[in-house]
């Protein structure tokens, strides 16, 4: 009986010393502002706002499913030029979320943690268009002359890229209440439409845009426990 107990308090005290534990919240939210960078035929001037807010599913302390909801301005073009516009968007997200600290067993003091809580993500966005104060550009070819630019609205599918960082703020018992989000996203569209413009004859290009946001990230919700190898 004694055997069997001191075999079972060294199995015990073995896997304390292999695998170090992290405990976190399964649900964040975030609210969230920033500004917006258009890439597309009217170029210039190209910088605006968005502010919005998102729900997180978090996988592991460094991963997370995210859903969020924007509102904001794409414009482009300056008083005068030959092409003008303003986009009131507002755009609904689904992305997944990896964090470094899943794929790299780094230590986890006080300087590595900034590293860990780097992620990077994809997922599918649907934005809705609000495409307005185009300025007609008139330019002539070949074949004639021809007006472009109009006011629209509709809806099609862009593919967010992003990047960011999640400044943790823990408590003396390592609880996690919330965290600052410093976030980059490069959204690929595969339209031209997005200013209204179709661009200079024999274009290809697709219209592009990219968000910056600072956040404010709450944890809550039931918790897990996450175990990974000390170094």
């Amino acid at each position: 009986m004694k055997r069997g107990l001191f075999v079972l308090i060294l199995f015990v005290v073995s896997v304390t010393k292999v695998f170090s534990q992290i405990e976190y919240n399964r649900f964040s939210v975030e609210g969230l502002g920033g500004i917006t960078m258009a890439f597309t035929d009217a170029s210039n001037n190209n910088i605006s706002y968005m502010f919005g807010g998102a729900f997180h599913y978090n996988t592991s302390p460094f991963s997370f499913f995210s859903l969020d909801i924007q509102s904001g301005q794409l414009k482009g073009g300056l008083e005068g030029n030959k092409r003008q516009f303003a986009n009131s968007y507002s755009s609904y997200s689904a992305t997944y979320n990896l964090g470094l600290g899943d794929l790299l067993n780094i230590s986890a003091n006080t300087l590595h943690r900034k590293t860990n809580d780097l992620y990077f993500g994809a997922g599918v966005t649907l934005i809705k268009n609000n495409v307005k104060e185009v300025v007609p550009f008139e330019y002539s070819t070949s074949d004639g002359t021809f007006t472009e630019g109009v006011n629209f609205k509709g809806t099609e599918f862009v593919f967010p890229l992003q990047v960011g960082l999640n400044v943790k703020y823990r408590t003396k018992t390592e609880k996690t209440p919330f965290a600052v989000n410093l976030h980059y996203q490069f959204n690929l569209s595969f339209s031209d439409s997005l200013d209204g413009y179709e661009g200079s004859p024999g274009n290809k290009k697709n219209d592009l845009y990219s968000t910056i946001w600072l956040g404010v990230k709450y944890f809550f919700g039931p918790t897990s426990i996450y175990y990974r190898t000390p170094r």
